[in-house]
């Protein structure tokens, strides 16, 4: 597991090496994870990089920032921006000496970024989140498939990128298996199935 970490680095510092300044605009469910992920290889790809934390979770970078000057980074590497983001994440996504802009959190967000930074044709990477399906086969073991789902879907109150939030159910399953009771709303699906087990399927 240590080498893939240390093969994913060593990609995103050769990605990262042509550019002079970057700025990472962080999310706020985890925003020191995430703030160290992207920082990490731009700086060591030899970048300064501009930091713009979620508004609303803005202290743990900020700690980042004393940790990285009481260990010597030196002055203006790496630089913390707090404020909205129509008063700093479109300004600086913007900005002619940003080079590469990455950004973690919604889409409607991600539109916004994007938008700001065409006018210069940057270079944008964006993680929008989605929906990342759990694949139920027709072996499968369907309490264990029903739990692991769940605790993927809600761990960390459903606020995760890759929330097991949909269900790719085999058919074969569904012919051996029938539903007894069957819900359908504008958003998701019920299955109760055996009397017992609850899947989700969100559509």
């Amino acid at each position: 597991m240590f080498s893939s970490y240390v093969l994913v680095l060593l990609i995103l510092i050769l990605t990262l090496k042509h550019y002079t300044l970057y700025l990472y605009l962080c999310c706020r469910n985890y925003p020191l994870l995430m703030a160290t992920w992207k920082v990490a290889p731009a700086l060591a790809a030899g970048c300064t990089a501009v930091l713009k934390p979620s508004e609303l979770a803005s202290v743990t970078c900020l700690e980042l920032a004393d940790i990285c000057k009481e260990v010597g980074l030196p002055s203006g590497v790496l630089n913390i921006v707090t404020r909205l983001g129509p008063d700093a994440g479109a300004p600086l996504s913007a900005h002619p000496d940003v080079d590469k802009v990455a950004f973690t959190g919604s889409f409607e967000t991600g539109k916004k970024i994007m938008a700001s930074a065409a006018p210069m044709v940057k270079p944008v990477t964006l993680e929008l989140g989605g929906k990342s399906p759990i694949v139920v086969f027709d072996d499968v073991d369907i309490d264990k498939a029903v739990e692991w789902t769940l605790f993927g879907c809600f761990w960390t109150n459903g606020q995760i990128c890759s929330a097991t939030s949909r269900l790719l159910i085999h058919v074969n399953y569904l012919l051996l298996n029938p539903c007894h009771r069957y819900y359908n709303s504008a958003s998701c699906c019920f299955w109760l199935i055996n009397n017992s087990t609850t899947c989700i399927v969100t559509l």
